[in-house]
């Protein structure tokens, strides 16, 4: 069921006006399969998804796929699947359903409560936020610790939104220099837990979310987190049930009519938005992983860093790319510590290293919750090209990962982890984190690809 509308939404951030883009999925009577292929039903599903007639919501390190289909599709897809021998288990059989209690994720009880003239911190991570609020989480958390704490913006998105981040080290003044430790979430717009993890972690490092003592890793590194790097996409993944799985950035990526019909383009209705900008990075730019097609979700772009975030992404990397010892960035959800690259099956110098460090990350996750997250290199959990963990490995940073956050127990929540989950993802990610930094010393400084 297609609706036809507008909403226009203004954004205090940004000053600028955005859409619901005026065809929008109702998402009635959608269904939400998890499937388990054989080697037949993974051919036959992989053409399925070239022909839109479903959508890849996510995998799993056990090879399962999600899909998200239509109710006019349904009965094909499921014929197609049966004879080719896949098991099939339903997630959601109405997806519209489960898309209204997603609402209740963005509410949550003032967390402003007074404690002494500080932030309540830990009251925060009672709901998902919006951009203005983890700002302010970030500037009211640096005003808190004036001495180690500092936030600044290394950009500007497309719609004109800040791109900020949190420096934390002791004897902040003189940290410029220290090694450096990058942290980064939200760069898929749906993935809300990502960014509240990296936001869970800046309260964490300055002791207001956690009791575990960290003093001596801020004496010996300087850690910048950029918890929202794709702010448009993230405001507009919350604007309304029928923006809910939205994942890339918001800038036009092209027109979505083809010959003999290319005069539609003139008008505005026949452009789609939004690159992929975890797929807009020069690591083998758009050779795995991919679409050619400027609608599709996993679209990398024209070029590589053709995005604004993942412009000053890169350029503030770069500028510190010889004090860059660990580069880690937040998705969901999978619980998977992905190692490089995503777009070849190699033996890299460092995979020694690489071992060592995700077995620190899970049996450090493991111990505080006894959730288990698996290590695997990116290409072992799917093929994909782009990413920005790829991107700043080829730049010599050995050790450079990204994480898959919870959600594999049942799946059923997809993205939209459940409000008591926030918490405990959050802490055993920081103790992740920690074991993994405190094992850096026994990894290679760098290693040149040039």
């Amino acid at each position: 069921m297609i609706l036809l509308f507008v909403v226009l939404i203004f954004s205090t951030v940004s000053g600028e006006w955005d859409e619901i883009d005026s065809e929008q999925t109702s998402y009635e009577n959608y269904q939400v399969l998890r499937v388990y292929s054989n080697e037949d039903a993974t051919e036959k599903l992989d053409k399925m998804i070239k022909k839109d007639d479903v959508e890849v919501m996510s995998r799993g390190a056990d090879g399962s796929m999600d899909v998200l289909v239509s109710p006019e599709e349904l009965s094909g897809v499921l014929k197609e699947l049966k004879l080719a021998g896949a098991r099939v288990n339903v997630v959601h059989n109405n997806v519209a359903n489960f898309l209204d209690e997603v609402d209740d994720l963005l509410t949550c009880d003032l967390h402003r409560e007074k404690r002494g003239t500080k932030f309540n911190f830990p009251r925060f991570f009672k709901c998902y936020h919006s951009v203005d609020e983890q700002y302010t989480f970030l500037q009211e958390l640096a005003k808190a610790n004036p001495n180690k704490a500092e936030t600044f913006s290394i950009g500007k998105s497309f719609q004109g939104q800040d791109l900020l981040a949190v420096r934390i080290s002791n004897n902040l003044k003189s940290s410029h220099n220290k090694p450096m430790i990058w942290i980064d979430g939200g760069i898929h717009a749906r993935e809300w837990i990502a960014s509240t993890t990296a936001l869970w972690i800046a309260g964490a490092l300055l002791g207001e979310v956690d009791t575990l003592s960290v003093n001596h890793l801020l004496d010996t590194y300087q850690f910048v987190i950029l918890p929202m790097s794709n702010p448009d996409g993230y405001r507009y993944s919350r604007m309304s049930r029928f923006t809910r799985f939205w994942r890339k950035t918001r800038r036009p990526s092209g027109c979505k009519a083809t010959w003999p019909l290319q005069k539609l383009c003139d008008l505005e209705q026949f452009w789609c938005k939004g690159i992929d900008p975890n797929r807009n990075f020069d690591a083998a730019f758009g050779t795995a992983g991919t679409t050619n097609d400027v609608c599709a979700d996993t679209f990398p772009g024209d070029e590589a860093f053709s995005e604004k975030n993942t412009q000053a992404m890169r350029d503030f990397i770069l500028a510190n790319k010889n004090k860059l010892k660990l580069y880690l960035s937040y998705h969901s959800f999978a619980q998977v510590f992905l190692k490089p690259t995503g777009y070849k099956f190699t033996f890299f110098p460092n995979s020694g290293v690489h071992e060592t460090a995700g077995i620190a990350y899970t049996k450090a996750v493991e111990a505080t919750h006894g959730y288990e997250y698996q290590s695997m290199t990116s290409m072992e959990f799917y093929p994909n090209s782009g990413s920005s963990a790829d991107w700043v490995y080829l730049q010599g940073v050995v050790n450079s990962y990204s994480v898959e956050l919870r959600g594999k127990i049942d799946g059923k929540h997809l993205w939209f982890l459940p409000k008591k989950e926030i918490q405990p993802c959050g802490e055993e990610n920081f103790r992740g984190l920690v074991a993994l930094v405190e094992q850096l010393n026994y990894s290679s400084a760098s290693y040149s690809f040039n």
